[in-house]
């Protein structure tokens, strides 16, 4: 059957596979022409469909995805690399704080330091393991411990979404993750989203098994390495998980005696009195690397009265649109947990590119739905949404004013598309 309808059937089934793996983007929304040719001549014929099955068990495919997976893990190689060949800005920052911590320096007076250290006291603590490693091969360590950690949060999120799991599935979809340019930088600076992450679904996964405790202990840690998570561990508040809360509060409680026992209370009341406020202000709102709302708004020709005023609307909306679906116990627990990281991203005053790594979960989440349920004008949706967060611009310049500026917010537009998508999905199944 060497002919052009043959190949038309290869094509087609190369993109239901290339969709089907990514979790989500169906290749009906992606090529409508290639359909109608074979809608029209193959109409309520079960063949096509046979060959199509064939075609995504052949051996030519998983040599196609092993081949890509080498070429893609030799460029992560030569980038790794690049990475703990130099120094990884926030890192440093990290490994800094812990060593300040140790010698009784106060690390927000620490002018030595590559940006301001705005996290708590307890974020510190975090990195004294990797003191016991000069800062090369501590930098080193980390950034390999990133890595490791790409595949694994994708493993987990198939895991809570009871999605099916395959050697082929999860190397795609963490070929896709590490192509992100949020997940790319998040390396590149030496960042903790992916560690943070990793805590993150291994609490929710616990959570799911009913293991309170280790919830609890995981949750704490998870936020202590990234405190903004606080605002998504308010999915176990509305859940009424009192006990793990409880640990969670105890968790935070000592680490917090670590940096009273090497500082005594001086830190913490440096850091309320004086470091919460500095960051509070948010200078550089208006910043390519920021895709929040409030940063997107920046980069209009308005005032900045006007863009608050706007920036709190829209706090209102979202979180309106965010929180009514929390107070309902039918609601699926994973669109509950995805459309809060997505508030969190889109109502954080600075959402640096590399905190949209979190979106890895929501982007999986709402993939797993949406290719089952083949709406195919919200697949299209979400596969422009994951481009506009996946995208990088390399120089900005070209685009600083208005209206092009308004290109500058293409990570922001991503996320508010796919917040946006999830309200009217369907309550009835839970993960």
């Amino acid at each position: 059957m060497l002919n052009e309808e043959y190949h038309v059937y290869i094509f087609h089934c190369y993109l239901q596979i290339f969709s089907c793996t990514i979790t989500s983007i169906s290749s009906d929304s992606l090529l409508i022409g290639c359909n109608v040719v074979i809608s029209k001549k193959y109409e309520n014929s079960e063949k096509s469909w046979r060959i199509i099955e064939r075609m995504a068990n052949s051996r030519m495919l998983n040599f196609l995805l092993l081949a890509g997976t080498v070429v893609l893990l030799s460029l992560t190689v030569i980038s790794f690399l690049k990475i703990v060949s130099s120094k990884t800005p926030d890192f440093a920052v990290f490994y800094g704080a812990g060593l300040d911590l140790t010698v009784e320096k106060n690390v927000y007076q620490d002018k030595s330091l590559f940006t301001a250290f705005n996290y708590p006291p307890q974020t510190a603590v975090m990195y004294l393991p990797f003191l016991l490693f000069p800062y090369r091969v501590a930098q080193g360590l980390f950034a390999a411990l990133t890595l490791c950690l790409i595949p694994v949060c994708v493993w987990l999120s198939l895991r809570i979404l009871r999605d099916t799991l395959s050697w082929q599935r999860l190397l795609f979809l963490t070929n896709i993750a590490v192509l992100a340019f949020p997940i790319k930088f998040t390396l590149g600076m030496g960042q903790s989203n992916i560690l943070a992450l990793f805590l993150f679904l291994t609490s929710f996964f616990f959570y799911q098994q009913q293991r309170k405790t280790v919830v609890g202990i995981l949750l704490a840690i998870a936020v202590i390495v990234k405190p903004i998570l606080l605002f998504v561990g308010l999915f176990y508040l509305f859940r009424r998980q009192w006990k793990t809360l409880g640990i969670f509060a105890i968790t935070i409680l000592l680490f917090s005696v670590i940096p009273l026992a090497l500082q005594g209370v001086s830190i913490y009341q440096y850091y309320l009195s004086t470091q919460i406020p500095e960051v509070i202000k948010s200078s550089g709102l208006a910043v390519y690397y920021n895709q929040s709302l409030m940063g997107a708004l920046s980069r209009l020709p308005l005032s900045m009265t006007q863009a608050h005023i706007l920036y709190l609307a829209g706090v209102v909306c979202i979180l309106w649109g965010t929180f009514r679906t929390l107070l309902s116990k039918e609601e699926n627990d994973a669109f509950l947990l995805s459309r809060l990281f997505l508030a969190l991203l889109l109502l954080n005053i600075l959402s640096w590119q590399h905190h949209f790594a979190f979106l890895l979960f929501p982007f999986m989440t709402l993939g797993s739905r949406l290719w089952k349920s083949g709406q195919r004008r919200k697949q299209l949706l979400f596969f422009i949404a994951l481009v506009l967060v996946s995208l990088n611009i390399k120089d900005p310049k070209m685009f600083t004013y208005s209206p092009l500026s308004v290109v500058l917010s293409h990570g922001f537009f991503g996320a508010f598309l796919l917040w946006i998508l999830f309200l009217p999905l369907s309550k009835k199944k839970k993960y």
